[in-house]
């Protein structure tokens, strides 16, 4: 019989902080699925800096997945720490490098957009048939990946400078709802990104899609009429893109108070907005391209794809 081994990845976006354990070989088994909103990206796309308190911030967080770490028995060798959208703009990640080295004692990886995009692509494709031509949309607080594959095989991918946190930071104050100007200045800033990624990613042809990302779990939840903070219990759920649609305009007319009262976090209340804006220019251009007209939430993404290289590959990341 095969030994059984425990990996874990770590994610560290632009918005959150996210911990993944699990033990394989397969069927792997997972034994933690954690996640701390830190906003490392905080002010990043004026700066290009990291903010002293988002160090802080992720500090915290680091400590406690350390203790999650060593509770479990995942050694140094078998974490690979990824870093995204934020830890990429900035003009000196040597801040970031140097509380995840002194916290975990690992090298951190800042990893390319691509590269980001075919993460998550492989980890959306967890526990799911890997023969239709499908698209994987991994809606970030810094960036948004789109990439196409067949057969488990990604074909084609690009990483969009949209997100969340970065569109809010832009175009957004303290005012919700979001006025009109706001709405079509989110638009504009998300159809230009979208005109480029076309240029790579081709949508025609399209038979699935894939949504990961909390954002996009939210948007789901919405969707499906439950509370936002119940949306990781929809993972493998598909709605209609029209149904998406109707959800996005509800959310991104929403004020801080309808958003309490749907269940969105305090913690995401300023930045799902701008997520819906994204989300809902996506599946637009989805319906136009392709004959698909559904999408599928999942909760797995970059963080499966991580954790699986080390089970696959035995990557050592100190």
């Amino acid at each position: 019989m095969t030994a059984r081994e425990r990996v874990a990845a770590i994610d560290c976006g632009t918005n959150t902080v996210r911990l993944l354990v699990i033990e394989g070989p397969a069927p792997t088994r997972e034994l933690v699925r954690r996640t701390r909103t830190i906003r490392l990206g905080e002010g990043v796309d004026r700066t290009h800096a990291f903010a002293p308190a988002a160090l802080d911030r992720l500090g915290v967080a680091l400590a406690d997945y350390r203790r999650d770490l060593k509770r479990l028995g995942v050694a140094d060798d078998r974490l690979r720490f990824v870093a995204t959208s934020a830890s990429r703009d900035v003009h000196d990640a040597t801040p970031l490098r140097d509380v995840v080295e002194s916290t975990l004692g690992v090298r951190p990886e800042i990893i390319s957009g691509v590269e980001e995009a075919d993460l998550s692509y492989a980890g959306a494709l967890t526990g799911m048939p890997a023969q239709p031509m499908t698209l994987v949309v991994d809606l970030g607080g810094g960036s948004t990946e789109l990439v196409v594959g067949r057969n488990g095989r990604p074909i084609a991918a690009w990483s969009m400078n949209v997100g969340g946190v970065r569109l809010t930071e832009r175009h957004l104050d303290a005012h919700r709802p979001m006025s009109a100007a706001q709405h079509a200045a989110m638009v504009a800033d998300v159809d230009c990104a979208l005109d480029e990624a076309e240029t790579h990613v081709s949508l025609a042809g399209v038979e699935r899609v894939i949504g990961v990302s909390d954002s996009i779990g939210v948007i789901a939840a919405v969707t499906a009429g439950v509370r936002a903070e119940r949306f990781g219990e929809l993972s493998g759920g598909s709605w209609s893109l029209d149904a998406l649609q109707a959800a996005c305009t509800r959310l991104i007319a929403a004020d801080p108070h309808a958003l309490a009262e749907m269940g969105v976090d305090r913690t995401r209340t300023d930045l799902v907005s701008a997520a819906a804006v994204i989300w809902s220019r996506v599946s637009a251009r989805i319906a136009a391209r392709s004959h698909c007209d559904h999408a599928v939430y999942s909760e797995h993404d970059i963080l499966d794809g991580a954790a699986e290289t080390l089970l696959a590959g035995g990557r050592d990341r100190r």
